[in-house]
């Protein structure tokens, strides 16, 4: 089912040649360990979703800053948490000014 590719070397991958292949690997690998995080931070349904889709288009733009050698899934959990509480602020100033 997965190749014995590493999720650091799928994303590679993907980000050098465009191989949509592993992307759909990468992503059937780490979609499913986000959604649950997304789903531990309160978001439901289609936020979670929204939130993993963030998430991975926030790590394709910052790949340079990924550190090879480290932790893949530890980078993105930390994206996910991190536009989770951006988005978490922005409502609450949003409520805020509504008031």
């Amino acid at each position: 089912m997965f190749s014995s590719e590493t999720i650091e070397q799928l994303f590679a991958r993907f980000l050098a040649e465009g191989d949509e292949t592993a992307l759909e690997q990468l992503l059937r690998r780490c979609s499913p360990a986000l959604r649950r995080l997304a789903r531990r931070h309160g978001a439901r349904g289609d936020d979670a979703d929204d939130l993993v889709q963030e998430t991975l288009l926030r790590a394709m733009c910052a790949w340079e800053s990924f550190q090879p050698g480290s932790n893949l899934r530890a980078w993105l959990f930390r994206i996910l948490t991190n536009a989770f509480i951006n988005g978490y602020r922005k409502r609450r100033r949003h409520q805020r000014r509504q008031r």
